[in-house]
């Protein structure tokens, strides 16, 4: 049966609920009793998620959610968010979701300019932060919660009620208007609204995009005209690792319904690889982080006590870059490098591919780009990594790397439907279907983010003469030296982080008289290489200010400087004492770097770097 496309998603949903009621769509392992035994996977049928779906929507126009309100989702992955995520729909209403890591502060602010109705956390330490800073805002009349332990924090709250009794309440109301779930998807239009998602906030305040029914079915019709000869309708399985908050994460699990693959939900990033052998998935996407961790998991199982078999797979993966390398430069590779490459194939690079199931088709990269280096080693371990390009407010994906057509360190080339132009300063101007309808509650910042029908991306890129993108940083981070040409510290930053011991690097330099960075160590690799070098230490923040790191670190940035202009040159660096995290508030939800948050936290340092 081929893919599924119809000009809406909730068209796609009732077609495929028509075609093949009874084929698996989710698979889980169950946290709540309701669902089935702790450790025995849950599987979930087409039919029985719209009859769950249609359950909890019942219930949710048994509270008063009405057509057109808002209704808040901040979970972590599991069956239940987009079991809501559904529901909310099938009710008349639009989702918002919240990544789980948010503040409570952006919290409440996300809940206050959406008007959300109600809220459906997943645990208690969602909720505490729901109710904290003097919150809910008013006009939050309801809360739900997946898991009924939650209710304890606020036993006194009438409006606080846990997803089981919203379900038993959806039970007991269903026959007052048992087809309203599928009236609503049926007359839904194109222009209709399926979320309210909210950008990163890298550089400003989040803002709360507004996509469409439309926006959706334009990807999930490109995704199928550009994937659908490496993916078998019907036949696939794939595990979710990004946020279901996240604009990408949320198109895979809706992706579902039009490709009819068996996705697995709630996999902790630590159990991860011990279940892929057993999972089998035949592509993952995922932040670059969860493929560094698996990629560096691998080869030290593989090659840990091995120093013969290590040494091997080094030169086979040297070759093997070697010939890719010269293949998309148009060069003929060299001939030895062929044959190694060839030979490690069928024996030697196997065993790197074996840890992931035995099916693996692709790994597509979602969030901030993958390192080159890693790139490059699972290509040429015969393991497609697919990178792209995406903005929350074209609901994610513009442009994809293809196994038949790729090119290390670009995004790929746009989708089908899509139109790419630079400007004449360099940014990167987007026309295309998938195009969100603008902010909500805020038409100044919709007007901002257009010039002459074309959406302002604020990246800027340019396209090579074979069509390929290749980003190389945002236009409000443009740095500006004193009598030298402006620097996109991006470029900088990502050869700084091509070194396997820096996590992150965030260049410094606007208006200065030079160039500087503040550097993060990434544990795992910086503790490895202490080990090697027999440095005694206590934490981890002492282990990074003892010199023979501090050297570590000044090599690696001396061998981009050779890379560089000088005026992009690196003069000063500092390491700082912990990794970024998005709970620390260095990084956004979507992994990427919060530039002014890490210049206010950071200041101190920074000043160091350019005092007397």
């Amino acid at each position: 049966m081929p893919h599924l496309l119809k000009p809406t998603f909730s068209a796609i949903y009732l077609e495929r609920l028509r075609q093949t009621p009874s084929l698996t769509a989710f698979q889980f392992l169950p946290t709540d009793p309701d669902w089935g035994p702790q450790g025995v996977w849950r599987r979930v049928s087409f039919a029985e998620f719209d009859e769950y779906a249609r359950t909890v929507s019942a219930g949710l126009l048994s509270l008063g959610i009405t057509a057109g309100e808002r209704v808040a989702l901040i979970s972590q992955n599991r069956f239940e968010w987009i079991l809501s995520d559904l529901a909310i729909l099938g009710s008349g209403a639009i989702p918002v979701p919240i990544h789980p890591a948010t503040s409570a502060s952006e919290i409440q602010a996300i809940l206050t300019r959406t008007g959300a109705c109600a809220v459906i956390v997943d645990d208690r330490s969602q909720l505490q932060k729901v109710l904290s800073q003097d919150g809910p805002p008013a006009c939050v009349s309801h809360l739900i919660a997946f898991e009924s332990t939650a209710l304890a924090i606020a036993p006194t709250r009438s409006n606080l009620l846990s997803f089981r009794a919203l379900r038993e309440l959806g039970k007991r109301n269903m026959g007052r208007n048992p087809h309203h779930f599928h009236d609503q998807y049926r007359t839904a239009q194109a222009s209709d609204l399926v979320g309210l998602l909210s950008t990163s906030g890298t550089t400003d305040v989040p803002k709360s995009a507004q996509v469409t029914q439309g926006n959706l079915a334009s990807v999930l019709d490109d995704l199928v005209r550009t994937l659908a000869e490496h993916l078998d309708a019907e036949r696939e399985c794939s595990l979710l690792s990004l946020p279901l908050s996240h604009a990408l994460g949320r198109v895979q699990a809706l992706a579902t319904w039009t490709f009819g693959w068996t996705l697995t939900l709630g996999v902790p990033r630590d159990k991860l690889l011990q279940r892929l052998s057993e999972l089998r998935p035949s592509f993952l996407i995922g932040p670059h982080g969860l493929f560094e961790a698996l990629w560096e998991e691998i080869l030290k199982q593989i090659l840990g006590s091995k120093p013969v078999k290590k040494r091997a797979i080094e030169l086979a993966l040297a070759a093997s870059r070697r010939v890719l390398r010269a293949q998309q430069d148009g060069l003929s590779p060299r001939l030895k490098d062929v044959a190694i490459r060839e030979a490690a194939l069928r024996t030697l690079l196997p065993d790197l591919r074996a840890p992931f199931g035995g099916r693996l088709k692709l790994l597509i990269g979602g969030g901030a780009p993958v390192s080159p280096i890693l790139a490059e080693n699972l290509v040429a371990a015969g393991i497609p990594l697919l990178e792209g390009y995406g903005l929350t407010e074209t609901c994610a994906p513009l442009t994809l790397n293809l196994p038949s057509s790729f090119r290390f360190g670009s995004a790929g080339k746009p989708l089908p439907e899509v139109q790419l132009k630079i400007s004449e300063e360099g940014e990167i101007l987007v026309r295309s279907q998938k195009v969100f309808a603008g902010y909500w509650g805020d038409s100044v910042a919709t007007a901002d983010a257009f010039q002459d029908g074309w959406l302002r991306t604020g990246d800027l890129g340019y396209l090579d003469d074979q069509g390929f993108l290749h980003v190389t940083g945002r236009k409000r981070h443009l740095l500006h030296p004193p009598g030298a040409p402006a620097v996109a510290p991006q470029g900088i930053e990502s050869l700084l982080q091509e070194h396997p011991g820096i996590a992150r690097a965030v260049v410094l330099g606007d208006g200065k008289p030079f160039l500087s960075a503040l550097i993060t160590l990434d544990p795992q690799s910086t503790c490895r290489y202490a080990e090697s070098q027999q440095i005694l230490y206590s934490d981890f923040p002492g282990l990074v200010q003892h010199p023979k790191i501090e050297a570590w670190v000044q090599r690696a940035v001396s061998q981009v400087n050779a890379r560089l202009r000088p005026h992009e040159a690196i003069q000063k660096f500092l390491v700082l004492p912990n990794p970024f995290s998005i709970e620390s508030g260095e990084l956004s939800t979507g992994h990427q770097i919060r530039r002014k948050f890490v210049n206010q936290k950071y200041k101190a340092w920074v000043e160091r770097l350019y005092g007397p």
